[in-house]
Order: structure tokens, then sequence, then C-alpha cells
């Protein structure tokens, strides 16, 4: 057997949750502009929906990456073979060697 550090990828729910956030960004803070802001100009109107759009847009592109790229379990083969079951060392004191 080969001493292999192991990474698995699988956080799909956090990037979900952070697309629909995004989405829901995206779609409401718009809705909530149209509907209630029109006392502001239209230039306003229009101003707030574009930088919604575009803020909601970022958020999910975000989520979708990070989601993509940061591992969800990381083990080392030097903890696996200790035993350890999380792939987490134990954090020494500064009294101990």
């Amino acid at each position: 057997m080969q001493d292999e550090d192991v990474v698995q990828f699988g956080g799909k729910g956090v990037a979900w949750a952070g697309i629909l956030g995004g989405v829901a960004i995206a779609l409401g803070l718009p809705l909530v502009v149209l509907l209630y802001g029109q006392f502001l100009g239209p230039v306003v109107v229009a101003i707030l929906t574009i930088v919604a759009l575009i803020m909601g847009g970022a958020v999910a592109l975000v989520a979708a990456f990070f989601g993509a790229v940061i591992p969800a379990k990381v083990q080392s083969a030097r903890s696996a073979k200790k035993g350890d079951t999380d792939g987490c060392r134990q954090a020494e004191s500064p009294g101990q060697a």
C-alpha cells in the first residue's frame, strides 16, 4: 500500500446554498426596488437593479467556484497510519515536545 494523502471533494451542499443565495439576491433585490422604489428616479432604479444582478451573479459564481475547489476532507497518510480517523492532528502545547 502506498503512502498517499487522501483529499475528497464534496462540499456540494454549501455550494448550492451559496448559489441559491446569489440567485435570491439577483432576483429579490430588483423585485423589492421595482415594487417599493417608485419615489426613486428611473435612473436610480436601473442602477440598483443592475448592481443587484451583478452582485447576485458574483455571489453565485464564487459559491460555485469554492464549492468545487475546496476539499471536504483532507487526511494525510501520516495521520492515517496513526489511526486518526478524522485526519486532524492534535495541537501540541508549547510545553510538550
